[in-house]
C-alpha cells in the first residue's frame, strides 16, 4: 500500500515550469527527461522546477518510505536475520565477501568518474571544476543524434539480429504487438521498466521515449529484460524468478550491441557523444547506486530508533550524494 501511494504521488505530479516565458504545468517525467537537452538554460530550469514541485509530496512521499523501511525491519528480525542487508543477500543468492568485494572495487573507481565529472564541467564551459547536478546528463559535443519511435524499432531489431535472430524476432514481436508503452503523458509514472508476464509467456515494456540516442538505448535495456523472460518460457513458473546480480546480463548485453552498432555507422562527433553517453551511463551505475547504497544503510540504521523526517532523509541523501560523488 506506501509503494503504491508512492507510485501514486509521483505519476500524477505536475510540474510547475516557466519556459519562453510561458508557464506550464508538465508531468513529472517531461521535465525530467529535459536534463537530456541541448540547451543548458532549459536543463538548469527544468531541474530547479523538479526540486521544487517535490515539495509539493514530500511529507507523504516521507510516510511511504518509513513504512516501507519500518516494515522490513520488523520482517527481517521477526525471520531472524541478522539485517535487512542479510535478507537481502540471501535473496539475491548472494554472499557478503562479494558485496564487500564489490563496494570496494566501486570505491577504488571513483577517483577516476570524479575526474570525468570535472571533465565535463570543463567542456561545457562551466567556470567551477565542479559538474551541477542538473548537467549531470547533458548532452557533449555538436552531434544531435534523433530517432523516431519507427526507427528506433527498425535500428534496435536489425542489429540485434546481428547477435541472434531469435532476439531479434522478440524485439520484433515486442514492437509490432504493442507490448510497449511508449509515450509520455499525465499520470504516467518516470523512467523505464519491464515486467515479464510468465503465466502467457509475453512481457510488458514501459518507457517514455522522446527520442533521443539515451532513449534507443533504454529501450534496447528493457528489450532485453524481455528477452531473458523469453529464455524461461517454456520454465516452471517456479523456476521463473531470478535474482538481481542475474537480472541485468541481457539487459547490458542488449546496450552493448546498441552501441556497438551505432558507433560503426557513427561520425566522430557522434562517436564521441555515445561514448560519453556509456561513460554517463556507468557513472550511474556506479557513483550512483553507491550513493544510493550509502543512503539506504544510514536510513536502516536510523529507523530502528523511530520514523525520520523530510528533512532527516534530505541530509542523509544529500551526505550520501557528497560521500559518493564528492569533488566531481
Amino acid at each position: 500500500a506506501w509503494t503504491k501511494l508512492h507510485e501514486m504521488l509521483t505519476s500524477t505530479l505536475l510540474v510547475d515550469i516557466t519556459i519562453d516565458g510561458e508557464h506550464k504545468q508538465l508531468p513529472l517525467p517531461v521535465v525530467r527527461n529535459m536534463a537530456n537537452e541541448k540547451d543548458p538554460q532549459l536543463r538548469k530550469t527544468a531541474y530547479e522546477a523538479e526540486l521544487a514541485a517535490y515539495k509539493k509530496i514530500d511529507e507523504a512521499a516521507a510516510a511511504s518510505l518509513n513504512g516501507i523501511k519500518g516494515e522490513v525491519i520488523t520482517v527481517a528480525k521477526l525471520r531472524g536475520y541478522e539485517s535487512p542487508l542479510d535478507k537481502t543477500l540471501q535473496d539475491s543468492r548472494m554472499d557478503r565477501e562479494t558485496l564487500e568485494a564489490m563496494l570496494q572495487a566501486m570505491r577504488e573507481s571513483l577517483p577516476s568518474f570524479h575526474q570525468y565529472f570535472r571533465t565535463k564541467a570543463k567542456l561545457l564551459g562551466h567556470k567551477s571544476a565542479q559538474l551541477p547536478f542538473y548537467d549531470l546528463f547533458a548532452p557533449v559535443g555538436e552531434a544531435d543524434m534523433r530517432f523516431s519511435y519507427e526507427e528506433s524499432r527498425d535500428f534496435i531489431v536489425k542489429h540485434f539480429g546481428s547477435f541472434s535472430e531469435k532476439l531479434a524476432n522478440y524485439a520484433a514481436r515486442a514492437y509490432d504487438n504493442q507490448w510497449i508503452d511508449a509515450e509520455i503523458r499525465e499520470g504516467k509514472r518516470g523512467g523505464a521498466f519491464c515486467y515479464n508476464l510468465h503465466i502467457v509467456g509475453e512481457s510488458r515494456i514501459m518507457s517514455n521515449y522522446t527520442g533521443s540516442y539515451s532513449d534507443v538505448s533504454t529501450m534496447a535495456h528493457e528489450l532485453g529484460h524481455g528477452y531473458h523472460g523469453e529464455c524461461l518460457v517454456n520454465e516452471a513458473f517456479l523456476n521463473s524468478e531470478y535474482p538481481m546480480p542475474i537480472a541485468e546480463t541481457a539487459s547490458i548485453l542488449c546496450e552493448t550491441i546498441i552501441a556497438n552498432a551505432a558507433l560503426e555507422q557513427a561520425t566522430s562527433e557522434e562517436a564521441f557523444a555515445i561514448l560519453e553517453n556509456d561513460i554517463s551511463g556507468a557513472s550511474q551505475v556506479i557513483v550512483d547506486i553507491y550513493s544510493r547504497y550509502l543512503f539506504e544503510t544510514a536510513v536502516f540504521e536510523r529507523r530502528t530508533e523511530g520514523a525520520l523526517s523530510v528533512s532527516t532523509l534530505n541530509e542523509l541523501m544529500l551526505q550520501a550524494q557528497k560521500d559518493s560523488y564528492g569533488d566531481g
